[in-house]
């Protein structure tokens, strides 16, 4: 049994790709991007409902996705709120808008800040008819392009960096 029907049992997973790292870390990054985007084409049907994260990776895995692919019925919902310091290519917003596009697909965006400073600033966030709108589609979500960073050399995801 190879490796990726090895994770696949034992994670109970649908699909499992591995890429080769012997890269510098910019290629290894393309080269997930490559695999991720393959996976995503052979993955979504008609009616999925597909959630994306922001991220570098994420950013390259939609660069790698065709200008458009028929599909009918999808919906694409941002799971992921904002941060200022992200750069526009990899947040959220700019992501999901662009997998949509491919599809030709409803888009979800969740216009918060990923993180706030107090639970009363949450309470309200989420009391607006927009944000309950996106977050009720989470539910629905049967594909997530999600991101899970490095910890070689060290931990890279944005959060981090960021100092949250």
């Amino acid at each position: 049994m190879d490796l990726e029907s090895s994770l696949e049992e034992k994670f109970k997973i649908y699909r499992a790709a591995v890429v080769e790292t012997s890269f510098s870390y910019e290629e290894t990054k393309k080269n997930i991007g490559r695999t991720a985007a393959n996976c995503l084409l052979d993955m979504v049907y008609d009616g999925d409902v597909i959630g994306v994260a922001w991220g570098t990776t994420i950013y390259e895995m939609v660069n790698f996705l065709p200008l458009s692919i028929e599909r009918n019925n999808i919906s694409v919902v941002q799971v992921t709120g904002g941060l200022n310091q992200v750069s526009t290519d990899f947040n959220a917003i700019e992501l999901a808008r662009r997998v949509a596009k491919v599809f030709g697909a409803k888009s979800y965006q969740l216009y918060a800040p990923a993180v706030v400073d107090s639970i009363e600033t949450k309470n309200v966030l989420m009391s607006e008819s927009n944000i309950k709108k996106t977050i009720e589609m989470f539910s629905k979500i049967n594909i997530a392009i999600v991101g899970v960073g490095s910890v070689v050399p060290e931990p890279s995801t944005m959060l981090y960096r960021d100092g949250f």
